[in-house]
């Protein structure tokens, strides 16, 4: 066990404590890298995955909607039958992308939680 100093107060504390005994800061200690992780850093991050998943939906379906215009637009079947290809696809990867991006929010929430609780 090594002393390390607290990034917050620059006292000596212990390599494998998770919260500074002088200060109160709370750390997750990596065997690497000693980092303190913020809370505030965790929420923000949170609500940034959340608000990046609806937008990301929200962009796919945009595309969707201008590829099936375009291939409205264009007085040709095989450019329909492709932008419509293109349109489904769009919808589907939205579908399919923003879900990963809320599991990250998820998992930021989880790690706030279990800081939390030290």
């Amino acid at each position: 066990m090594a002393l390390i100093k607290c990034k917050n107060c620059g006292k000596e504390i212990s390599d494998k404590a998770t919260k500074c005994v002088h200060c109160g800061e709370n750390f997750i200690n990596n065997d690497n890298n000693n980092t303190n992780i913020k809370k505030d850093d965790i929420k923000n991050n949170i609500i940034f995955f959340l608000y990046f998943a609806i937008i990301i939906r929200i962009f796919f379906f945009i595309a969707a909607f201008i590829i099936l215009l375009f291939g409205l637009l264009a007085n040709h079947e095989i450019v329909f039958i492709a932008s419509l290809a293109g349109c489904v696809g769009c919808v589907i990867l939205g579908i399919i992308v923003s879900p990963f991006i809320k599991w990250m929010a998820y998992v930021l929430k989880n790690l706030y939680e279990l800081n939390k609780k030290e």
